[in-house]
């Protein structure tokens, strides 16, 4: 082969060895301009995840959520650099929070007046600031809206929209949603579900501060125990829903009638408790507390009822009745137990001796558990004797001597076993109990009067009261005529609906009905003119103060018992305790009087005694007139 031959194939070798070279070169560059797309972008998930775990560690520890939104925000711009983002939680149409990763001046005006109200595709200004958006819609796991976030990018800027739209909205809607379920549940750990105002603990808490702050300015506080009267009769007679709208109302006036500066608190059940800060002296805590009396006496309308009703309360002043929080509570709880004890709608400011009775308080209500078991109640019977001075009836009265207290007023223990729920048990006893009393009468040839029971308002209340009275009128044998129901005014008013059904069904058998205490409650004449009752019992608070001369009660009295007679009702005064008053109210045209100066309270075998003995003298006088009759023809 020649020269040449070697010369060319050496020269194609040469050329061949520089393509490959070339190529290998152009191939290496493209893997190495590749590794490094990879690596950048391998970067950039790298950074991508750093920065997201960062912000679920802040979503964790509950940071701000303007933080945590913010940093969401700024992750726009590891994907694309010319990219921005905007979030907001809902909550208010003013954008309650607002994060954005480097937003031109122009569309964070934009940005700072949109409202909700317009979807952001249609907000003109977005592009007149020159950029693009893609609004994302956040909602909770339920499917509900709780914000928007919202991507910008310059216009006609090549390039797809941001893949990263769906991560952002995930994280975003995972911080929101768990700001709120945290605010939600701090909110409930410190406030009371059904009327959203503060708890015990944060009540304790602030009153703690405000006596802190009265410490330092030489200033006083009050502490305020509000019990809503009979509120356990409303909720049994009328449902739960009603006393929860009950409970909710007297919350709202509540706020109502106090400053924005002191705090209203649910502590549980029917009971609120008012701090009253930054005061003069006690004085003025009185006239507040009166003032709320005054609103929470306005009838209430709730789900087709109008309620009355009252409160007791208590107060415990800085310093005098403590120096802390909690016993400045106590203290106020004790003396509102002192309001309800003399006769509720009332407020009483503490006095050291109520701690004292509610340690008896307590005793009493653990006696009355065991007192019907143990046999240590008994009743005695009070005769109502007519114009004539004949015998009308006899009041069945409920009498305690407990073997570790010995005797205790009914005053006392009634109210208590009222609060205690031991007075269904104790008024059906008293009811059986004078049913069989009654028939052992009859059965030993005695012409009895009625016998009078009374009906607490709890029992009244209660849905098997009407079969409660047949059964122990069924037990006994008594005939049902010879029974009278008393019931107070008050109860016939809270439970109109449940009171009627029971008079109603319970006279068709031949009972009588008498209010008691009448004109101590919210009673209205329509109200009286609709309730099938035959007797109006006149309380004793107005007997007491009754006068020759013409008075303001004397009036009263008088009007009452026309008022029942127009009503064709008998009229029964309570408490008649001078021969000077009975007179009065004979004159007045009272049926029927009750009261010491007249008989006490008396045993089972005194009432049998009397009531022979009534029976003898009424003989006598009916003989005496026969013979008169006689003699004369």
């Amino acid at each position: 082969m020649s020269q040449l031959h070697w010369t060319e194939l050496l020269g194609v070798a040469i050329v061949a060895i520089g393509s490959a070279l070339v190529w290998t070169v152009r191939c290496r560059a493209t893997a190495e301009r590749s590794l490094q797309a990879t690596k950048a972008a391998f970067e950039k998930a790298q950074e991508l995840d750093r920065r997201k775990l960062a912000i679920l560690e802040m979503v964790g520890r509950h940071a701000p959520l303007s933080q945590s939104l913010a940093a969401i925000a700024e992750l726009a711009k590891v994907h694309r650099a010319d990219a921005c983002a905007a979030i907001w939680s809902a909550g208010a149409n003013t954008l309650p929070c607002h994060a954005s990763a480097d937003v031109p001046e122009g569309l964070a005006d934009v940005l700072r007046s949109y409202t909700l109200e317009v979807p952001l595709e249609n907000v003109a200004a977005v592009e007149e600031a020159g950029f693009e958006s893609l609004p994302v819609p956040l909602k909770n796991l339920a499917g509900e809206p709780i914000g928007l976030l919202a991507l910008f990018f310059p216009r006609f800027t090549p390039g797809p929209p941001l893949p990263v739209s769906s991560q952002l909205a995930q994280l975003a809607s995972l911080a929101i949603e768990n700001t709120f379920l945290y605010e939600r549940l701090a909110f409930q750990a410190q406030h009371d579900i059904l009327t959203g105002l503060p708890n015990r603990l944060l009540f304790q808490d602030r009153t703690q501060q405000a006596i802190l702050l009265a410490q330092r300015n030489k200033r006083k506080l009050a502490v305020v125990w509000i019990d809503v009267d009979r509120f356990k009769q409303i909720n049994d007679t009328l449902g739960h829903r009603v006393g929860d709208d009950l409970l909710c109302e007297v919350a709202r006036r509540l706020k109502y009638s106090l400053r924005e500066s002191d705090t209203t608190a649910r502590i549980g059940g029917d009971e609120f408790v008012v701090l009253l800060a930054d005061m003069e002296s006690g004085a003025d805590a009185t006239l507040v507390a009166e003032k709320v009396m005054q609103a929470l006496r306005v009838p209430m309308k709730l789900s087709g009822h109008e309620l009355r009703v009252s409160v007791s309360m208590g107060l415990g002043i800085f310093p005098e009745h403590g120096s802390e929080a909690a016993t400045l509570m106590r203290n106020a709880d004790l003396a509102m137990y002192q309001a309800k004890r003399a006769g509720r709608d009332a407020v009483r400011s503490f006095l050291p001796q109520f701690g004292v009775s509610q340690d008896r308080r307590m005793q009493l209500e653990q006696e009355l558990k065991t007192a019907l078991e143990a046999g240590e109640f008994h009743l005695e019977y009070q005769p109502l004797i007519g114009k004539r001075g004949q015998i009308s009836a006899f009041e069945a009265l409920l009498r305690w001597t407990s073997s570790t207290l010995g005797k205790v007023s009914p005053a006392e223990f009634i109210p208590i076993a009222e609060e205690a729920g031991e007075i269904l048990r104790i008024g059906e006893w008293v009811l059986r109990t004078a049913c069989r009393q009654g028939a052992k009468w009859m059965e030993a040839g005695i012409d009895i009067p009625s016998i009078s029971v009374n009906a607490s308002a709890i029992q009244f209340a209660n849905r098997t009261f009407t079969g409660v009275v047949r059964s122990a009128l069924e037990e006994s044998g008594l005939p049902a005529t010879k029974l009278e129901i008393e019931v107070t005014e008050t109860a016939l008013v809270n439970n109109i609906e449940c009171a009627l059904d029971h008079i109603t069904r319970l006279r068709k058998l031949g009972i009588k009905f008498a209010i008691d205490d009448f004109g101590t409650g919210y009673s209205s004449l329509s109200q009286l003119r609709v309730l099938p009752v035959d007797y109006v019992k006149v309380d004793r608070s107005f007997i007491k103060d009754l006068q020759d001369s013409p008075t303001d009660t004397t009036t009263l009295v008088r009007g009452i018992i026309n008022l029942a007679h127009d009503l064709d009702l008998r009229v029964v005064a309570e408490g008649v305790d001078s021969e000077k008053k009975l007179s009065l109210l004979r004159a007045m045209g009272c049926d029927i009087s009750q009261g010491f100066f007249l008989y006490r309270p008396m045993s089972p075998a005194a009432a049998e005694e009397l009531m022979r003995r009534s029976s003898r003298v009424a003989a006598a006088a009916v003989l005496d007139e026969d013979l008169l009759s006689v003699a004369q023809a």
